[in-house]
């Protein structure tokens, strides 16, 4: 199992998850917690969440795609601008296009395994300990 201490990473980590289903922010609070994160904001609105990247910077995110009838792109966007690793994290059963600045991004397909799940949090606190 992955988990932030035992793998050196020493920081308490905050993570920002986004979805408009709260028992699967639920289910990746406590999976991230499993991981060593130490904090997780958990929103299900990406003007909540915007709002939150701006007054408290996560450490790194996992985004739903599609929230509602919107995507998440300019939180995606604007996590790019900040320098803050994510992966987007989606049901959509079809690829989607990103514009030019997200290509390229992580995308964790729901349902995911345990081990998929992860692997991309293992790498998204690898980009966060080589951003320190």
């Amino acid at each position: 199992m992955l988990n932030g201490q035992k793998d050196g990473f020493r920081k308490p980590f905050h993570a920002l998850a986004v979805d408009d289903n709260t028992l699967i922010l639920l289910d990746i609070e406590y999976l991230l917690s499993t991981n060593g994160v130490s904090r997780v904001s958990p929103i299900t609105d990406v003007a909540d969440a915007l709002k939150k990247i701006m007054e408290d910077r996560p450490d790194f995110a996992l985004i739903e795609y599609i929230i509602g009838q919107q995507t998440t792109v300019h939180l995606a966007i604007a996590l790019r601008k900040m320098n803050v690793p994510f992966s987007f994290v989606t049901a959509l059963a079809e690829p989607f296009e990103l514009p030019p600045m997200l290509k390229g991004s992580r995308v964790l397909s729901k349902p995911y395994s345990l081990d998929q799940f992860n692997s991309v949090v293992h790498d998204l606190l690898k980009l966060v300990v080589g951003q320190d």
